[in-house]
C-alpha cells in the first residue's frame, strides 16, 4: 500500500511565469483577530476532519477527535463547546479509528472506516447508534475492498439524493509513470438504500497527467458539492483551470481560476529521494482546494505559492509547506475572478481554514509556530470581498 497520498491527480496546466512580486494586502480585510476555540484535554489543536454548519440561524464547527470517538461541536458565537456527540466505543458496533464524517442533520451523521467503506455507521447528534451497513462490492473490481476514500475538507464525501459521494485515491506506486493511466476511476458513490457503489467512468487521471512521474505530495484533488447552484467543483492540486460538472459528475464546463503568482510544474524525469522531492513540492504551484461561500455566494481558491529557493534545513516538527506564503482567489458565482489576496508563510495553517457567515477562518496553528497554545485554536477572520 506504498504512498497512498493525502492528494491525488491532476490534468493540463495554463500556468506561466509571470514573475510578479508578491503584494502582501491580507491586513487590510481583517475583520476579527484572534476568535478563540476552547480545548478540552482530551483535544489538541489539530483540526483534520471537520465540517461548518448552520442549525437554526446559528453557525457551529464540527470536529472529529478520534482519541475519545466523539464529534465536537463548537459554537462560532463563543468558541466554546455546545456538546459532544460520541460514536460507539464498544463491541460489537465498536469503530476504531475514523476517516471523516457527514452531517447530514442532526439525526443523521455518517462515519467512514479508514480505507474501507465497510462498516458505514450511521449515528444521531445524541449518540444514539442508528445503523451499520457495508457496501457491496463489484468482483470486477479488484480495488473495491481497500478503498482509500479521503473524505476530508478537501475534498468531503457530501450526500446527495440518498448517495454518498467519495473520492477515493489509489493504493498503488504512484510513481511509477505506467500506473498513471486512464483506467483509475476516483469518484464513486454508494447507495445507502441498496448499498451498491457506482463510479463515475469519466473520473480518471487527467490526461496531462498520465505516463508521467510527478512529486506524490503534488497530486491531489479538492471535490466540492454546491449545494446552492447543484453543481461539483473539482480543483486538482496543479491545474489553472477548474470543472464545473453536474450532481452526475459529467461535465459542464471548464473554467480559468489560476494565480496571478503561478509558475510551470514540470514532470519529473526520474524518482527522486525524499528530501528532493520535498524540495520540488515546495516549489511547486499547488491550488490546495477551494471552497463555496453559501453565505455569499462565492468561491475562493487557496493557491500555496512556490517557495523559490531551496527547502534547507527546518526544524523537524515542522511540515515543509507550511514555510510557504499563499493567496486565496475569490470569485463569484460565475467564477469570475475578484481578489486575490496574498498570505505569509509560518502563520497560518491553510488546510484547516473553513467558511462560516462572518468570512473565512484561518487557524494560527502553523508547525512553525513553537508558541502554539494547546489550551485553544486562535483564528483570524477574514472578508476578503
Amino acid at each position: 500500500m506504498k504512498n497512498i497520498w493525502v492528494l491525488f491527480l491532476c490534468v493540463t496546466f495554463l500556468s506561466c511565469d509571470r514573475s510578479v512580486s508578491k503584494v502582501y494586502n491580507y491586513q487590510e480585510y481583517l475583520s476579527k483577530s484572534d476568535f478563540s476555540i476552547t480545548l478540552d484535554q482530551e483535544s489538541d489543536y489539530n483540526f483534520y476532519f471537520f465540517e461548518e454548519i448552520e442549525l437554526d440561524g446559528s453557525n457551529y464547527l464540527l470536529r472529529l477527535n478520534n482519541a475519545n470517538k466523539c464529534i465536537y461541536q463548537y459554537s462560532l458565537e463563543d468558541g466554546q463547546t455546545v456538546k459532544k456527540i460520541c460514536y460507539p466505543s464498544e463491541a460489537p458496533t465498536e469503530l476504531d479509528f475514523i476517516q471523516g464524517f457527514t452531517f447530514v442533520n442532526l439525526d443523521s451523521i455518517y462515519l467512514y472506516r479508514r480505507g474501507s467503506l465497510s462498516g458505514i455507521t450511521l449515528i444521531n447528534d445524541r449518540s444514539e447508534f442508528l445503523n451499520s451497513f457495508n457496501a457491496i462490492f463489484d468482483s470486477n473490481k479488484t480495488n473495491d475492498k481497500i478503498n482509500n476514500h479521503i473524505s476530508i475538507p478537501k475534498s468531503p464525501t457530501y450526500f446527495h439524493n440518498k448517495k454518498l459521494n467519495f473520492i477515493k485515491y489509489p493504493v498503488f506506486d504512484t510513481r511509477n509513470p505506467d500506473n498513471l493511466n486512464s483506467d483509475f476511476l476516483f469518484s464513486i458513490g454508494v447507495d445507502i438504500d441498496e448499498k451498491t457503489i457506482d463510479y463515475n467512468e469519466k473520473s480518471t487521471f487527467p490526461e496531462n497527467y498520465q505516463k508521467k512521474i510527478w512529486p506524490v505530495y503534488n497530486l491531489g484533488l479538492s471535490r466540492i458539492f454546491d449545494n446552492i447552484n447543484e453543481r461539483e467543483i473539482y480543483s486538482w492540486d496543479m491545474l489553472d483551470t477548474i470543472e464545473i460538472r453536474n450532481r452526475n459528475g459529467e461535465l459542464l464546463d471548464k473554467k480559468f481560476a489560476g494565480s496571478k503568482y503561478s509558475e510551470p510544474n514540470v514532470s519529473l524525469s526520474n524518482k527522486l529521494e525524499n528530501k528532493e522531492e520535498i524540495n520540488s513540492f515546495v516549489n511547486s504551484s499547488i491550488y490546495y482546494s477551494i471552497k463555496h461561500d453559501p453565505y455569499s455566494n462565492l468561491y475562493y481558491r487557496f493557491f500555496r505559492i512556490p517557495l523559490g529557493r531551496e527547502l534547507g534545513d527546518i526544524p523537524h516538527y515542522a511540515f515543509p509547506s507550511d514555510g510557504n506564503d499563499f493567496s486565496i482567489i475569490v470569485m463569484d458565482k460565475n467564477f469570475k475572478i475578484l481578489n486575490e489576496v496574498v498570505f505569509p508563510g509560518k502563520k497560518y495553517k491553510l488546510e484547516q481554514a473553513f467558511v462560516s457567515k462572518n468570512g473565512i477562518y484561518l487557524p494560527k496553528t502553523n508547525s512553525f509556530d513553537t508558541n502554539l497554545n494547546e489550551d485553544e485554536v486562535l483564528y483570524d477572520i477574514y472578508k476578503l470581498f
